[in-house]
């Protein structure tokens, strides 16, 4: 599992202890899927591209908002669902405090058609 800042997780319990630490760091968390992209693949892979605007609390009551990048591939493997094959999550923009008004911006302009 590829991270926004570089490092790459390789079995299941790098991924739990990861999800842990974020648990750690943020009390709530929300996001809106801006810019999706689904491209259909002739070889049974589906790529999709999505980026998640973020906006959160800290354990500490700090707002803060974020920008990452999804970039999924799905594969059809003849199941029911497409199964993940490989995925890949930059950050645009870190999870970064602000204050209670920009966090509230960062939301509308999130929730905005392009």
């Amino acid at each position: 599992m590829p991270l926004p800042d570089g490092r790459v997780l390789h079995a299941f319990d790098e991924v739990a202890a990861q999800h842990a630490q974020t648990g750690e760091r943020v009390d709530l968390s929300t996001h809106h899927l801006i810019d999706l992209v689904i491209t259909p693949g002739e070889d049974g892979d589906h790529r999709i591209t999505v980026d998640f605007a973020r906006e959160g609390i800290t354990r500490t009551g700090q707002p803060m908002t974020a920008l990452t990048r999804h970039d999924w591939t799905l594969t059809d493997t003849g199941e029911r669902y497409l199964h993940l094959k490989r995925f890949h999550t930059t950050a645009l923009e870190p999870f970064t405090p602000v204050t209670a008004e920009e966090a509230l911006a960062h939301h509308d302009t999130a929730q905005r058609p392009n």
